[in-house]
């Protein structure tokens, strides 16, 4: 006990250290025009990815290069986060009966159809935790990091939610799609069953992380396998498979609790990886903890975006970025944010120096955004050990305590609402200031000059930017009273 609270009182300290860090940002305004511009051109440049000409319709490929580097594949993981954007387009209301809604429609058909391929032929061979295919639908079997098991977890959310709109909307093909998603048949022959029955029965075993390096137990598989069974259980609940469902909920319920090890006190973040057998060891500051909350949180659960962990986490990844890359001394965009501040991969080669990414920095935005978006559902700020000093800073009030809560009719629940919404900006304005003429996003942007670099047209990359702009417009439609 006593050792827990000397802990919270040096990260006490550290935080009012760093407070010079957390002051109100300013930054050069976000234009607007050139934002819906390059919405536009990331929502063209994702589709061209889509179904390629030399390959199965439904297949994805991570990015157009096929040498340096070689990105002319299928991954899973990629796959399912540009579906999760498609998804978030088709269901977003301004798109009804627009050609752009049938033709997602229209690829989602190709996409499951494709999906089905990939899952058979995994399983004779590696099992579902194939992370990469050829867009033809065989498996890569080269050197490789394997398994990956975010892959049927991410896979299996996005497939329950299409089941929920197609039922939903009525679609003419539902009733052969339902069977297809779903049976509660053992051994499974369906799509949501495969991986849900994957997910429940693997998610104990070590796999590689989305970065492809290291082999461990991760948060951001974990989290995505938790959702993953969340998910599985509603839809089993749903067509009746009762033992199928109590199993999926108490896997989730395991999962949470093996979760709450990766937290860690003394150095106030969620840590990436923990049982690393293989792989760079590293401090475990990872922004993969942050796409980890962005791409499976459940809201009202442990580790949804206004857990004060996962903000001391967004804080700890800020400021370590900021230190590192010569481009964030430019104070009039947001921070740039890579994967870890170790990094080595360049977008060419693997022992050099890392940079921000596209999807990460992305990421900076959504995440912002979203805590802005839960703040104002909440109607209340709850202040703690963690954000005190950094809502100090957004807002110009030093005389936040612990403990304090804050609600609409309170200045300063006010002032932290618009910064959020202003420092969220920053990111999607550091992305515009490095994209290409052409509204091309790479892989990333190089930590020297900011010219984008690595895998040209990464289509994760793209979606990222997408479901950041997305989620920019529901702040502003529920916060518009405070962003005057």
């Amino acid at each position: 006990m006593l050792i827990t609270t000397l802990r919270i009182k040096l990260f006490a300290l550290a935080m009012l250290f760093l407070s010079a860090a957390f002051s109100k940002p300013n930054l050069k305004p976000l234009n607007s025009n050139e934002l819906d511009q390059q919405f536009q051109k990331s929502i063209y440049f994702l589709l061209k990815n889509t179904s390629p000409a030399d390959g199965v319709r439904g297949s994805i490929i991570a990015a157009p290069s096929r040498s340096h580097p070689d990105y002319y594949y299928h991954w899973v993981r990629d796959a399912a986060l540009v579906i999760e954007s498609l998804l978030n387009l088709y269901v977003d209301p301004r798109y009804n009966n627009s050609p752009l809604k049938a033709q997602i429609r229209s690829f989602l058909m190709d996409h499951m159809k494709f999906n089905s391929k990939i899952q058979i032929s995994s399983q004779s061979g590696n099992g579902l935790g194939e992370p990469k295919f050829w867009v033809t639908g065989l498996p890569f079997l080269g050197p490789w990091g394997r398994p990956q098991n975010d892959g049927p977890a991410l896979r299996s959310i996005n497939h329950a939610r299409i089941l929920e709109i197609a039922l939903r909307e009525k679609w003419p093909e539902a009733g052969q799609l339902v069977p297809f998603l779903y049976a509660a048949k053992i051994p499974a022959d369906s799509l949501i069953k495969r991986d849900t029955e994957f997910v429940g029965h693997h998610w104990r075993e070590p796999n590689f992380d989305l970065w492809e390096e290291v082999y461990g137990m991760h948060f951001y598989t974990l989290l995505a396998q938790r959702k993953s069974m969340l998910f599985g259980a509603s839809v089993a609940t749903a067509f009746k498979d009762q033992g199928a469902a109590q199993f999926y909920t108490t896997q989730a319920t395991q999962i949470s609790n093996t979760l709450e090890s990766f937290w860690t006190q003394g150095k106030g973040f969620i840590e990436a990886t923990k049982f690393v057998k293989r792989g760079r060891s590293k401090s475990q500051l990872d922004s993969a903890v942050l796409l980890a909350v962005l791409h499976s949180e459940v809201e009202g659960t442990r580790f949804s975006v206004n857990d004060p962990r996962v903000l001391a986490t967004f804080l700890s990844l800020k400021s370590s970025f900021n230190s590192i890359y010569t481009i964030n001394k430019n104070l009039a965009y947001g921070t740039a944010i890579g994967r870890y501040p170790e990094d080595t991969y360049d977008g060419y080669i693997t022992n050099s120096r890392g940079n921000p990414w596209v999807l990460s920095t992305a990421a900076g935005a959504e995440y912002l955004y979203r805590l802005m978006k839960s703040y104002l559902k909440t109607k209340q700020i709850q202040i703690n050990v963690y954000n005190k000093a950094y809502f100090a800073g957004l807002s110009g009030d030093s005389q936040l305590k612990s403990g304090q809560v804050l609600s609409p009719i309170d200045r300063t629940y006010s002032l932290i609402i618009k910064g959020l919404f202003v420092e969220a900006d920053g990111f999607l304005a550091r992305i515009l200031f490095h994209r290409n003429t052409d509204g091309s996003l790479s892989e990333q942007m190089n930590r020297e000059n900011g010219f984008m670099q690595g895998a040209p047209n990464l289509t994760w990359s793209h979606a990222s930017f997408i479901t950041a702009k997305l989620r920019r417009d529901e702040a502003i439609t529920i916060g518009r009273a405070f962003l005057k």
